[in-house]
C-alpha cells in the first residue's frame, strides 16, 4: 500500500515539474495563433487539479488499483497539453519582436 501511494506521489510531481518546465517559457510569449499560454495553463491546472482528486482518494490498496485507469486518462491529458505548450513555445515569436496589443 505504502509502495503504492509514493509511486503515485513520485508520478504527481514528475508531471508538476514538466508542466513547469513547459508552462514558465510560455509566459513571455506575445500568444498569437494556436493555444495561447494562458488557455494551455488552465488546462493544466485542471488536470492537476483532477489528479490531485483522485490521489486524495485513494486509501487502500483496492481504492488505488480503482484509481489506476482514471490517473491514466489524466496523464494523456496532460500529455496532450504538453504537446500543445511546445506547439505554442514554436509558434512564439522571438522576445522584443511581438507586435503591440
Amino acid at each position: 500500500m505504502k509502495t503504492m501511494m509514493l509511486m503515485l506521489m513520485l508520478m504527481l510531481m514528475l508531471m508538476l515539474m514538466l508542466m513547469l518546465a513547459l508552462t514558465v517559457p510560455l509566459a513571455g510569449g506575445c500568444g498569437r495563433g494556436g493555444d495561447s499560454a494562458e488557455s494551455v495553463f488552465a488546462d493544466m491546472t485542471v488536470n492537476l487539479r483532477e489528479m490531485s482528486e483522485i490521489l486524495t482518494s485513494v486509501t487502500d490498496e483496492a481504492s488505488a488499483k480503482a484509481a489506476v485507469p482514471r490517473i491514466e486518462a489524466v496523464r494523456a491529458k496532460m500529455r496532450d497539453c504538453a504537446r500543445r505548450a511546445r506547439a505554442a513555445r514554436l509558434e512564439q515569436p522571438r522576445r522584443g519582436r511581438c507586435a503591440p496589443r
